[in-house]
């Protein structure tokens, strides 16, 4: 059902599907659509999508596997701590491995999916090609939708903040096209965003511009006046920053 609703028409307004509730659940269930939404704009096969969609659903099963509550509270962790739960990967792998019938395609991301093109990741530290191509795409939408969500160290970083991160790391951290090709559908500035203008105005995002996502409509945010712009017509004003609530 998941595969079947995902809809890549349109860009993702990722604040749309997110929740803050139960965060290890809905860190699946995104990362998941949005492996789905990948999978569909490189125009994989049913059979492929629906590979791709359970590698992604059970990649942090080995999360579970661990024997430390800590892992599941806001608490961080120390550097011990961090080597230990990073065997999540290797854990959860050898689990399905073992004990099931998955296909290797399928499990493999649970092995991989903190694998770095580079070279820089774990557990395995294998780089470029030698990762698989569902690996790369689920370690690239893990990574966003930590990003954008609430955790106990941080607040989560927008939309637009997480684009640039994901686009520092293109062609070292994340594979190259595959990130592109992502920040390319995600929308900079969903509607409702408060920003800051380079006007030194505060004003909210009405709507977007199809061929302009880093400048859409904005309402200015004045008690004596209301003002519509539209950024893709005023090229002297730019979005400084987005403010939080």
């Amino acid at each position: 059902s998941l595969i079947e609703n995902v809809d890549i028409s349109n860009r993702i307004r990722f604040v749309d599907i997110k929740s803050n509730e139960d965060y290890l659940y809905e860190h699946q269930i995104n990362v998941c659509i949005l492996s789905i939404y990948i999978g569909k704009k490189l125009r994989f096969k049913e059979n492929k999508l629906q590979k791709l969609a359970m590698a992604s659903l059970i990649c942090d099963y080995g999360n579970l596997l661990l024997n430390n509550e800590k892992y599941f509270s806001d608490e961080l962790l120390n550097e011990k701590e961090k080597r230990e739960f990073e065997k999540h990967t290797s854990l959860g792998y050898d689990f399905f491995h073992n004990e099931t019938d998955f296909k290797i395609t399928e499990i493999l991301p649970a092995l991989e999916h903190h694998e770095r093109i580079d070279g820089s990741g774990y557990p395995r530290g294998v780089c470029g090609d030698k990762i698989h191509l569902f690996s790369k795409i689920i370690a690239l939408v893990d990574v966003f939708d930590a990003l954008t969500s609430d955790r106990p160290y941080r607040v989560q970083y927008s939309q637009s903040e997480a684009i640039e991160i994901l686009l520092k790391g293109a062609g070292t951290l994340y594979d190259y096209d595959l990130t592109k090709l992502f920040t390319e559908n995600i929308v900079m500035y969903p509607k409702g965003t408060k920003v800051l203008l380079s006007s030194n105005d505060i004003g909210i995002v009405t709507c977007q511009n199809k061929d302009s996502k880093e400048s859409p409509n904005i309402i200015l945010m004045d008690k004596e006046y209301k003002k519509w712009i539209n950024l893709s017509k005023n090229k002297d004003i730019k979005i400084i920053k987005v403010l939080k609530d």
